[in-house]
């Protein structure tokens, strides 16, 4: 670590914002570090070779969304469905209710089709 990045750590505690400062600090110290710079090269590689394959595959990607939009449909509806009954002293608590009842229903249609 260089006395820079150390500095910025240390002055991080300075601050009353806390972690999330802290975290912006290391986040930034660690980027602009070798190891990070080669990280990054390698992930805009990955992304663009992603968004080329996507664009030649566009019925596979469709399908591919939609098969993770399913699974999230259901995964979220079904905690919402679990949590609204926690949540029955707070104001409103039925809607969470029926956008969950809802989410999951649309994530159900969608696997059958």
């Amino acid at each position: 670590m260089t006395n820079s990045s150390l500095y910025l750590v240390e002055s991080a505690d300075m601050y009353p914002d806390g972690p999330a400062l802290r975290c912006e600090v290391m986040a930034g110290a660690m980027m602009s570090s070798r190891g990070g710079r080669i990280a990054r090269g390698l992930l805009a590689v990955l992304f663009v070779v992603a968004g080329v394959v996507a664009f030649l595959g566009v019925h596979a990607t469709i399908v591919g969304l939609g098969a993770v939009m399913t699974i999230l449909f259901i995964f979220w509806g079904a905690i919402g469905v679990f949590a609204a009954p926690a949540a029955n002293r707070e104001i409103g608590w039925w809607v969470l209710s029926i956008a969950s009842l809802t989410e999951l229903a649309m994530g159900c249609w969608s696997r059958v089709r």
